[in-house]
């Protein structure tokens, strides 16, 4: 499951937007834990629409 299957089901997960916004927009060193295997794969997978410049799915997280 990727990030963008969570907004397209209207799934509620709760997410470390907040920090993904900071990570990228200065770039700064961040420890973001979490469960294994899924949270990061869900954070790679967010990061990833970021930067493919898709903001609509970030609307009202």
């Amino acid at each position: 499951m990727t990030f963008v299957d969570l907004i397209a089901n209207n799934f509620i997960h709760s997410y470390k937007t907040e920090y993904l916004y900071n990570l990228v927009r200065y770039l700064l060193p961040y420890f973001m834990s979490g469960p294994r295997r899924f949270e990061k794969s869900m954070l790679v997978s967010a990061i990833k629409e970021i930067f493919l410049g898709h903001r609509d799915f970030f609307t009202g997280l």
